[in-house]
């Protein structure tokens, strides 16, 4: 792991300055294009493993390769993003063989 990313403020939840909306908070792909920036990445050829529905959005719209969504459940929210549905890490292994 290089790095990890995260985003403390919140619109409604936030405590003094982190009382605030910010591009960096999902589902706004912020965080990915951060990373993106910084190690030169090729977004289109990279796998994004999240376990909520606002992971799969910013990977969406950061137009990731491939998203995984860990979830024992296939959420409705979902219907128009392109994700492939796991149910643990171990199902992920093959996808990103071939990724």
């Amino acid at each position: 792991i290089d790095r990890v990313y995260f985003c403390p403020s919140h619109p409604i939840h936030g405590l003094g300055v982190y009382k605030k909306d910010d591009y960096l908070r999902k589902p706004s792909p912020g965080m990915l294009l951060k990373a993106k920036n910084e190690f030169s990445l090729d977004l289109n050829a990279s796998v994004f493993i999240g376990d909520k529905p606002s992971d799969i959005i910013a990977g969406n719209a950061a137009n990731i390769g491939l998203n995984m969504l860990l979830s024992k459940n296939k959420t409705n929210e979902l219907t128009p993003y392109s994700y492939t549905l796991i149910h643990s890490l171990y199902e992920a292994i093959p996808l990103l063989q071939t990724a």
